[in-house]
């Protein structure tokens, strides 16, 4: 632990998920990190969740690893409560069942295994609110989440090394923080950008013009909560998770973007979870989860007829494509579509 004026310092590897704000350190990927009531904030305290805050809050953490500067955001009116994701889920349901949990923070393929223990009638939630975090969050997982969790909004965090970079609002939708960061766009094409960012709020090393890598999918419209900030649609996914094709006259390639390759998968029926991944060879693997009572051979060559859709319409080569069975874990980051 190191002292100075402005209060008490912690060193955190950074990773899975960072807190803001960091103060960096240079040495092996270590951050200073101050502690202060703020860290966690901007998403337990947000906008309108201040008026909500008139009974205790007992606020869950899904994390891969736990630091006292979590439990520090802990009060009068919070209540934190760390569960370990490299615990079996099965300790960490049994636990959740015997808490009054009414805020769940967790990222996606935490939520997933929530959801299925919920659906089997292993694990019974009453939540005001539930918070994605550190993955990218699929339309059609949110939708699931929503009915299943009891809750109107499935809220995301936007956030990384870089800062705190955007919350949703009531309406689902994610706004840029632009009292605390500027973001510059890098465009892709009519509606996909890639953010640059620039804080305002360090008082450390800058972060100036800092190119990340997601790519961003713009809202088309105004966002209905009246907010001027800029409005993002999704978070579509890594830069490095495009994947790109052979075009079949002229030479070059095609990108394809994770959001297309995600409807060859969910325009077909029978299929519970899954993951789509591109190899160096630019084949394709396709890992599924089969719903009961369903032909894995039919379900097959529906998703190979998705694929083929999208290659003669965009002019690609059509891809080899392999199948696996999907086998679902907490133990690292869930990426639907993933590109090696």
């Amino acid at each position: 632990m190191l002292l100075n004026n402005q209060g008490i310092f912690r060193i955190r590897k950074t990773g899975y998920l960072s807190v803001y704000p960091l103060v960096p350190l240079i040495t092996e990927g270590y951050f200073l990190q101050v502690r202060k009531r703020r860290i966690y904030g901007p998403v337990v305290y947000w906008q309108d969740f201040y008026q909500t805050l008139r009974a205790i809050k007992v606020l869950l953490f899904f994390l891969r690893a736990n630091n006292n500067l979590y439990e520090n955001v802990s009060g009068n009116k919070i209540k934190f409560t760390y569960y370990d994701i490299y615990q079996p889920m099965d300790i960490n349901i049994k636990e959740l069942n015997d808490s009054d949990t009414n805020i769940l923070v967790a990222p996606p393929s935490v939520l997933l295994v929530l959801a299925r223990a919920i659906d089997e009638g292993l694990l019974n939630l009453s939540l005001d609110k539930v918070v994605s975090v550190a993955e990218v969050l699929e339309t059609e997982d949110a939708v699931r989440f929503k009915k299943v969790f009891s809750v109107d909004v499935i809220h995301q965090a936007y956030q990384c090394t870089e800062g705190f970079l955007g919350f949703t609002c009531e309406h689902g939708t994610i706004h840029i923080n632009e009292d605390m960061v500027k973001i510059e766009e890098e465009t892709i094409d009519e509606n996909r950008f890639i953010p640059l960012v620039t804080d305002f709020t360090r008082r450390s090393q800058p972060i100036v013009r800092y190119r990340l890598n997601d790519v961003l999918v713009k809202r088309p419209t105004p966002c209905p909560c009246g907010s001027h900030f800029l409005a993002i649609d999704k978070i579509e996914g890594r830069e490095d998770d495009v994947f790109v094709f052979k075009k079949i006259e002229g030479g070059g390639e095609v990108k394809i973007f994770p959001d297309i390759v995600r409807r060859c998968i969910i325009y077909v029926e029978g299929i519970t979870n899954y993951q789509v991944i591109q190899n160096e060879s630019l084949d394709i693997e396709v890992k599924l989860e089969y719903g009961r009572g369903v032909s894995r051979t039919d379900v097959q060559d529906k998703v190979r007829e998705e694929f083929d859709k999208v290659a003669k319409r965009l002019d690609f080569v059509i891809p080899q494509i392999g199948f696996g069975i999907y086998e679902h874990t907490t133990d690292v980051k869930l990426k639907r579509v993933k590109k090696l």
